[in-house]
């Protein structure tokens, strides 16, 4: 398996992969018979790792990291930049990341990918589990995704515990052990939130009888339906963040964290 193009945001690996790459890399992932994890950077987990040195390691372990982000192409390039020409590059960040100038990297948002690697599966038997979500959501996103790939094999859904920042199960909130009882999967979807996806997929992935898991944040709410998804066209515009904003006003305090990333790259 080749090594994905890496490109450095802020101290963050993320590779330079679209959707059709990075469904191709989680199969021969599986072909391999090996344990991999794979993670889905945006603009919050690259923030929270300069801050969180453990998260940025459990993101900078990865076997491979999906660029999650329309703001990545901007950032790339603008790391290239001094001084002055910083400035003139600003602008540029409000604009769909196809159409920035200079280098492009692509976007593969969670849902999609979840959504790609279904597809797959569905035609090469490869077994599946959810894990994550509020009561319910991840049984409800196994039903959907059921009836839309016939031969799709999810053999296990499940709320799973409650997790917190660091990975492990909430002594306050506590729902089941650390590691539920996971059958042997090919893929265990992980929708737990970022930062605590990722942090209990390497304190357990060693433990569980699984050959790949992906931390893919809210996607089983878009799956279960909980969430409704922007319409295509705003996706390719690469605003889906704001059309969330939308339909979700309380999400502006994680969205003020792009003016935080903006100034960081700036002074970087």
């Amino acid at each position: 398996m080749d090594k994905p193009t890496e490109v450095n945001i802020l101290g963050v690996k993320v590779n330079k992969v679209d959707l059709d790459l990075a469904t191709k890399i989680a199969e021969e992932m599986i072909k391999r018979n090996k344990k991999y994890y794979i993670v889905t950077p945006n603009v919050e987990f690259i923030m929270a790792a300069q801050k969180d040195p453990w998260f940025k390691e459990c993101l900078n372990n990865a076997d491979l990291a999906i660029p999650d982000s329309s703001h990545f192409s901007w950032a790339v390039n603008i790391s290239h930049l001094k001084g002055i020409l910083k400035l003139f590059y600003l602008p540029f960040v409000i604009l769909p990341p196809n159409i920035i100038p200079g280098e492009h990297i692509p976007v593969t948002t969670g849902i999609d990918l979840l959504y790609s690697i279904c597809k797959e599966a569905d035609k090469k038997g490869f077994t599946i589990g959810l894990i994550g979500g509020e009561e319910g959501v991840a049984e409800s996103a196994a039903e959907c995704l059921m009836k839309e790939f016939k031969n799709i094999k999810i053999i296990y859904a499940n709320s799973g515990p409650v997790v917190n920042a660091d990975g492990e199960v909430d002594s306050i909130n506590k729902k089941s052990n650390n590691i539920p009882n996971i059958p042997m999967l090919d893929i265990l979807f992980v929708g737990f939130g970022q930062l605590k996806q990722e942090k209990w997929i390497v304190k357990n992935l060693d433990k569980l009888s699984i050959l790949v898991a992906i931390g893919v944040g809210g996607a089983l709410d878009f799956v279960s339906g909980r969430v409704i998804r922007a319409p295509l066209w705003i996706r390719k515009l690469g605003l889906e963040w704001f059309f969330r904003l939308t339909i979700q006003p309380w999400r502006i305090k994680r969205q003020l964290t792009i003016l935080s990333f903006v100034e960081k790259m700036l002074s970087s």
